[in-house]
């Protein structure tokens, strides 16, 4: 575990500090990872039953919809 924390820069307190923001903040991510995940399955499912879209352009073309969706 010494060696962890050379290799990495951060002092035990640090390292416990960084631990527990990622804790608190954990289920924020979990819920947008969620929000994400409809809007890029709504834009598939539009995207997949659109004629003039290939299919292999799809899965691309809905993770970038979503991610102009979410930063407007």
């Amino acid at each position: 575990m010494e060696e962890e924390n050379k290799n990495n820069g951060l002092s035990p307190i640090e390292q416990e500090i960084l631990i527990e923001q990622v804790r608190k903040e954990m289920p924020l991510l979990q819920q947008v990872a969620k929000e994400i995940s409809k809007v890029i399955e709504t834009y598939y499912i539009s995207f997949k039953e659109s004629p003039s879209i290939e299919d292999k352009d799809v899965p691309a073309m809905a993770v970038h919809a979503a991610i102009y969706h979410a930063l407007k």
